[in-house]
C-alpha cells in the first residue's frame, strides 16, 4: 500500500518554553530527562524484582489486547536486526523510587525505549536500573474509563515527568487519533496528513488508523498500523511471509512461461510441455 506523503509537520512550536505547573509531587530533578538527574536520591531504591508487575486489572477488551500486540509484533518484526531497543506493552513504568509511597507509576498499552544496552526479557520497566531511560514513544488505547484522563493528566505526566518524546492516544470509540511530539520541553499538537496518519520522529514513522482482520473476532475491525516514509505500510511477520511466498510464486510462474515458450520454439508438444512446466495447455496455447 503506498499513498502520496506530505512533510509531517506540527502545529507552530511555543516561542518560549512553558513551566510545566504540575508536578505531581515529584523532585524537580525528573524534568531534565536523562541527563541532569541527582543519582543521589536514589541511595537504596527499591529493586524491579521487589516491585508489583501486575494490579489484577485486565485490559479493557479483546479489541485492546488485539490491537495492543498487533503493534509490538509489527515493530519488533521491523526492528529485529536492531539490539538498542525496548517494546512493552500493559507494562507498569516506575520511574519513582518511592513510588510506593507516592503510587507514582504508568502502565501504557505500549511504549518504545531506545538506546536500552541490555535484551533481556523484564516484569516492568524501572527506570532507576535502566541508564535512566525512559520511554521515547507511548501510544494510549482508550477506553470508556480513561478517554478523558489519557488526554489530561496522563499526558501531563509523559510530558513533564517521563519526557516522552512521542505521545499518541487512539479512541476506538470515536476513531480519533491524536499525538504529540515534545518540543522545548512542552507537549506540541501534531498535525495529520491527508491521511489522518501521525508522523513520530522518535520511530520514524506514520501512525495511522487501517481496517484489519481479525481471524479471533471473524470480522474485520479498526486498529493502528505503522507506515514507512513512502506510505507502505508495516507488515507483520506473517504477511511478509505470505507476500515472499506470493512472489515467489509469480517468480517460478514467470520461469515455466518462459520455458514453456522455448520448448514451443523447439516445435515440442503442449500436453507433453504442459506436463514439465505444470501450466495448462490453454496458457501454453495463449504463449
Amino acid at each position: 500500500m503506498t499513498v502520496p506523503m506530505t512533510k509531517p509537520s506540527v502545529i507552530a512550536p511555543f516561542a518560549e518554553p512553558v513551566v510545566p505547573t504540575k508536578t505531581y509531587d515529584i523532585p524537580a530533578f525528573y524534568y531534565n530527562k536523562r541527563t541532569c538527574y541527582n543519582n543521589k536520591i536514589y541511595t537504596g531504591p527499591m529493586r524491579g524484582t521487589e516491585l508489583p508487575y501486575k494490579d489484577g486489572v485486565p485490559l479493557e477488551s479483546d479489541w485492546h489486547l488485539n490491537a495492543m500486540m498487533l503493534l509490538i509484533h509489527i515493530l519488533a518484526y521491523c526492528w529485529r536486526h536492531r539490539t538498542d531497543f525496548y517494546i512493552g506493552g500493559n507494562m507498569f513504568v516506575y520511574f519513582d523510587p518511592y513510588q510506593r509511597r507516592r503510587r507514582n507509576f504508568r502502565g501504557p498499552d505500549f511504549f518504545v525505549v531506545k538506546g536500552v544496552k541490555k535484551q533481556h526479557s523484564r516484569d516492568s520497566w524501572v527506570v532507576w536500573e535502566e541508564d535512566m531511560l525512559t520511554p521515547d514513544v507511548v501510544i494510549e488505547l482508550a477506553s470508556p474509563s480513561t478517554a478523558t484522563f489519557d488526554v489530561t493528566d496522563k499526558k501531563d505526566i509523559y510530558e513533564q515527568i517521563l519526557q516522552t518524546s512521542n505521545y499518541f492516544t487512539y479512541n476506538p470509540k470515536t476513531g480519533e487519533l491524536k499525538g504529540w511530539e515534545l518540543i522545548n520541553i512542552v507537549y506540541v499538537a501534531l498535525v495529520p496528513n491527508a491521511q489522518g496518519w501521525l508522523w513520530s520522529d522518535e520511530l520514524g514513522l506514520w501512525i495511522g488508523v487501517v481496517d484489519y482482520y481479525v481471524e479471533a473476532f471473524k470480522q474485520t475491525v479498526k486498529v493502528l498500523r505503522f507506515f514507512d516514509s513512502d506510505g507502505n505500510m508495516l507488515p507483520t511477520r506473517e504477511e511478509a511471509e505470505a507476500q515472499r511466498a506470493e512472489q515467489a510464486e509469480m517468480m517460478l510462474e514467470l520461469k515455466d512461461k518462459k520455458t514453456a515458450h522455448r520448448m514451443l520454439a523447439k516445435g515440442m508438444n503442449i500436453a507433453l510441455i504442459s506436463e514439465i512446466t505444470g501450466l495448462s495447455p490453454d496458457e501454453i496455447a495463449k504463449l
